[in-house]
């Protein structure tokens, strides 16, 4: 029996795993380890297209309160170590287990899928629209401020999705794509940064800048990394623990 997300269950028993052996001439059911193994393989995959959340829209409740889908684009969500979950399946069908567990996961959310869409209590919200970031602790805002995003074109516009806190490093630099001279197509040095993708999108103090918010964005914005305020960044790098939620859009319509 697995247990899934939202207190779903699936139960793996002997009325499907019949399905899995073959008949042979005289109505003798037998295990061919190939298709045992095939078959096996074909209900993880199976289990996860039903759990798994990563890069898949998600449901999100606004900081105004509308609820909005966020775009698939984001690394957040519940997400089966496919390989290690068949390995575990594997032993406890060969040993005769009867057993009631999750499924193996490489990644989980924050929380169930009936608390807050699974964030939970404890996340962070960017709304690009208004060029504002909130930081919740237990569904109440602890922090908030302007911010400026990507630049409004098709290059450098900050992605939406449901995203979390990667990782965190004091003192980094930022490096651009590597152009054919060999040189990056920009160096900047930061303070704090807090990475979202795997991409290079991510919270950073912008010492550069004077102003935040408005509509900065549509005629000066950044290279997709969100830049915050240097007063701002150091309290959101430590309230911004590391595998935090991270919900960006922007606003009702994406």
């Amino acid at each position: 029996v697995y247990d899934l997300p939202g207190g779903d269950t699936r139960v793996l028993d002997g009325t499907e795993l019949k399905d899995w052996l073959e008949v042979d001439d005289e109505g003798d059911y037998y295990r061919d380890d190939d298709i045992w193994e095939e078959c096996l393989t074909a209900f993880v995959q199976d289990l996860a297209d039903q759990v798994d959340t990563v890069y898949k829209e998600h449901p999100f409740t606004t900081h105004s309160g509308d609820e909005i889908m966020l775009p698939g684009k984001g690394y957040y969500g519940y997400r089966i170590d496919k390989t290690n979950e068949a390995e575990e399946l594997r032993w406890e069908l060969d040993d005769n287990e009867q057993t009631e567990r999750e499924p193996v996961y490489w990644r989980t959310e924050a929380s169930d899928p009936d608390d807050n869409h699974g964030f939970g209590g404890d996340y962070v919200e960017v709304d690009l629209s208004q060029q504002h970031l909130w930081i919740y602790k237990d569904n109440d805002v602890i922090f908030e401020t302007d911010i400026v995003s990507g630049n409004n074109d098709s290059e450098h516009r900050t992605p939406a999705g449901a995203f979390f806190a990667y990782d965190k490093k004091r003192d980094t630099t930022l490096r651009g794509d590597k152009q054919d001279d060999g040189e990056w197509g920009y160096e900047t040095d930061v303070d704090y940064w807090i990475r979202l993708t795997d991409t290079g999108i991510g919270l950073h103090d912008a010492s550069w800048r004077y102003y935040f918010g408005g509509n900065i964005w549509n005629w000066n914005g950044s290279h997709g990394c969100i830049n915050c305020p240097t007063w701002a960044m150091p309290t959101i790098f430590e309230l911004v623990e590391q595998n935090m939620p991270v919900a960006v859009h922007y606003g009702t319509t994406q």
